[in-house]
């Protein structure tokens, strides 16, 4: 199961996903809101992943889209929240982390963006 919750303050929009970020739960309700939230031009995005138990390549390919989404628009994207293992060695072998910056706490950006 895969859950995500949005949260936008400050000027900063907050997209945390909770569960398994796979193959099969990517074509969801949920992920289409984020798409559409995306599109709207959300210039600085904070994608925290502390609840994420699961990720595979279609999940980094995802992550990979939105970054590219948020960066099209002249914006910035963070990942944070990377505490599971799996996760962290998955997103560490994509080299995703090369792109996106990682933050320790999401509330960090509030005063930045």
């Amino acid at each position: 199961m895969l859950e995500v919750n949005m949260e936008y303050r400050k000027g900063v929009l907050f997209i945390r996903f909770v569960g398994e970020l796979v193959k099969d739960k990517i074509n969801g309700n949920e992920i289409e809101n984020v798409d559409d939230v995306l599109s709207t031009g959300m210039t600085c995005v904070v994608f925290n992943l502390e609840e994420l138990t699961m990720i595979d390549n279609s999940g980094l390919d995802y992550l990979w889209e939105k970054y590219q989404m948020v960066k099209s628009k002249g914006g910035v994207a963070f990942l944070c929240g990377i505490h599971h293992s799996t996760v962290k060695r998955r997103l560490k072998r994509s080299r995703l982390l090369t792109y996106m910056n990682e933050i320790q706490d999401e509330l960090i950006l509030l005063h930045q963006c």
